[in-house]
């Protein structure tokens, strides 16, 4: 959610090694209707989140608490929040512990 185009360059390259198929879905609408339900749906039943919380435009701030509740959802910030650290344990600084984590998922359910 709201990758940076380095995210999104960092994920592209991971995914190329990946034989297996996977579902990406890249959400960062920045319009004035945001499509919440769509989003939740789409956490709810993703195996793994990246959301990238500097990038999150203003209309969109109120979710992320909620998200954060989430066991699935992994995420990024330059900054030091100390409430989202109490909310998710599921900070992240890269990409590079995806390549593996999603290898044993695959492994796992094949």
């Amino acid at each position: 959610m709201y990758p940076t185009e380095d995210t999104k360059s960092q994920f592209q390259n991971l995914i190329e090694n990946f034989e297996e198929s996977i579902n990406v879905y890249i959400y960062d609408e920045d319009d004035s209707k945001p499509e919440y339900k769509w989003l939740l749906d789409i956490v709810k039943y993703s195996d793994c989140v990246i959301l990238d919380i500097d990038n999150i435009p203003p209309n969109h701030k109120d979710i992320i608490s909620f998200l954060l509740g989430n066991d699935n959802v992994f995420w990024l910030t330059k900054g030091e929040n100390e409430v989202y650290n109490i909310l998710s344990k599921n900070r992240i600084y890269n990409l590079d512990w995806l390549y593996n984590s999603i290898g044993e998922k695959l492994e796992t359910t094949q």
